[in-house]
Order: C-alpha cells, then structure tokens, then sequence
C-alpha cells in the first residue's frame, strides 16, 4: 500500500527510533512523509535512507546528551515533531555521577532536552509526543525518595522515572498551553524491551513474545494520529 504523503519538508526528531516500535514508527514516517529524520540513539541502524541521519546519543551520559543539544541547536533549523521513545530498565542501582541511572535514562536526560528545545524559539516542537506506560498509574512514587534510592527496585525506579516524565511534560503544558502533547501508551509490545536486565531477560523475552502486541500494529494507530491536521491551540492528549 502507498501511503499518502502527509508532510512536506518537515522536520521530525526521535529518541530511541532504531528498533522495535521507534524503527516502526520512523519507518512509517519516512514513508508517508518528506520529513526529515533525526534518530538519536546507542545503535546505528544497519540502514538508513538519505532522509535519515543518525546521532550516537547515549542518555546515561552528560557527554553524549551535551553534543546532542549542540548538534540540534546548530544542525537543526526546526523542529516539527519531537518523538521521546527512550527507555531502559537497570537490574541493579547503578549511578552516573550524582544521578541513578533508571531516574536519569528515563526522566532527567529527556525532560533537559525537551526544556533547552523549548526555550529556543526556533526549535519549539509543533508537536512533542512522549511514548508513556500504563505502569504511570500503578507508581508508588514518594517525594522524599524521588530517585527510588532508599529502597531500590529496578521496576519500582523504572515506574517512578515514567511517572516523573509524564508529569514534568504535564507541568510544562499548563505553563505554556501553545504546547501540542501528544502522551501515547502503547501497551505491552513484542520488542527486546527488558531483554537484557540481568537474569530476568528471557523471562521478559518469553513475556513479550507471549502477550505483546506487533510493533508494526502499535505504530500505525500513533502514525494515523500524527497524520491529523495540527490544531491551533495547544492541547495535552492521552492515548491509550
């Protein structure tokens, strides 16, 4: 099927779009689009087409996170779509200078680059979409142990952080209601999430495979949202 081109020189950034639901997704993009494609990511795609470029961006380090917002703010002229799919779960508490490593993966290093973006005329995103999780309302999360560090859980930290990060983008759009939120729970998704967290990786494997859903499905319902017209107030929307 030939997908009707929705977009004309646009310009879309992602975090985490080289495999899985984000590849889905960039893949759909590209396709339906003549969008510009920014993947911010650990891996390089083993393939990419001539509107994707590809920047080394590890969220678990300062370095990586401060040339990323340099190569944006230089390389980048706007910013249309701005595309957080980022996230990692760590078996054990693990630190990266005064930060937990779950807490700043999947919290901080996303909501600095979403403020720095926002902060600069230019690369406000026209639309800011933030891949959430039902475990947002199933958090236990404690303002005096914001980072989960008292009593460390690699799940309970991995919940708080998203917790953390839906609610920062909430605050952000009562602040600026010109903001355009798009907040997108995929539900359980057969990828190599958590596939990798020691011990308990195949059990995530056996997991996914057993009741995740197709990436490729999952994807095209956000694709067929993003393909609306923009509305031109700002708006703060939750799809499940």
């Amino acid at each position: 099927m030939v997908l009707k081109k929705f977009m004309t020189r646009y310009s879309t950034v992602i975090f985490g779009g080289t495999s899985g639901f984000g590849k889905q997704l960039v893949d759909l993009i590209e396709k339906g689009s003549n969008s510009k494609i920014f993947i911010f990511g650990v891996n390089k795609p083993l393939k990419i087409s001539k509107n994707i470029y590809f920047h080394k961006c590890d969220l678990a380090s300062f370095n990586d996170l401060s040339k990323t917002l340099k190569f944006i703010i230089k390389k980048i002229k706007k910013v249309d779509i701005c595309i957080f799919n980022s996230g990692k779960i760590f078996s054990s508490r693990k630190f990266v200078r005064d930060y937990e490593k779950t807490f700043l993966v999947n919290f901080l290093s996303q909501f600095l680059i979403l403020n720095i973006l926002i902060s600069i005329k230019r690369l406000i995103p026209k639309k800011i979409v933030l891949i959430s999780s039902h475990v947002i309302f199933t958090n236990n999360f404690k303002i005096n142990d914001f980072q989960s560090i008292k009593s460390f859980n690699f799940w309970k930290s991995y919940k708080n952080s998203k917790f953390l990060i839906f609610s920062s983008f909430n605050s952000l759009y009562k602040n600026n209601k010109n903001l355009r939120f798009i907040i997108f729970d995929p539900g359980r998704i057969n990828t190599n999430f958590g596939t990798d967290v020691f011990l308990l990786g195949p059990i995530f494997r056996i997991y996914n495979n057993l009741f995740g859903s197709n990436p490729a499905n999952v994807a095209s319902k956000l694709y067929n949202f993003l393909r609306r017209k923009n509305n031109k107030k700002g708006y703060f929307k939750l799809i499940n």
